[in-house]
């Protein structure tokens, strides 16, 4: 459990952080909104500065299962599909209103190249 939350385990989050307040686009949610949907493909991430995002997979039965939250102060995207550039396999969803810095996949690897291959690890 000590690599839950990679904002503890790699040096290049605070420079993270710092580029998504000063180059991030600030949008902003309201509850319920998507910020990507199943087998959708999503070149953002976001870091989340005001409510909560739930993280949920519908089986091929129609199931909703609940898989993740994300919070203040914390990153949110569908990490294989950010990386890969693959369809999502979770839905995003808004639980209350949200404001969110985003940035793109290009802009992230522009500027700090090495997160992206400590994420894929």
């Amino acid at each position: 459990m000590d690599k839950f939350n990679i904002k503890d385990s790699h040096p290049n989050i605070s420079r993270l952080e710092k580029l998504f307040l000063e180059e991030g686009v600030l949008t902003k949610f309201k509850k319920n909104e998507y910020l990507v949907q199943q087998n959708e493909k999503t070149n953002q991430i976001g870091f989340i500065m005001s409510g909560m995002f739930r993280l949920s997979h519908i089986d091929a039965d129609a199931n909703e299962w609940i898989v993740g939250y994300s919070f203040v102060n914390d990153f949110v995207c569908d990490y294989p599909s950010f990386i890969k550039q693959a369809t999502s396999t979770v839905n995003i969803q808004a639980t209350t209103e949200c404001e969110v810095y985003l940035l793109s996949l290009n802009h992230v690897c522009r500027d700090i190249p090495t997160l992206i291959r400590f994420l894929l690890r």
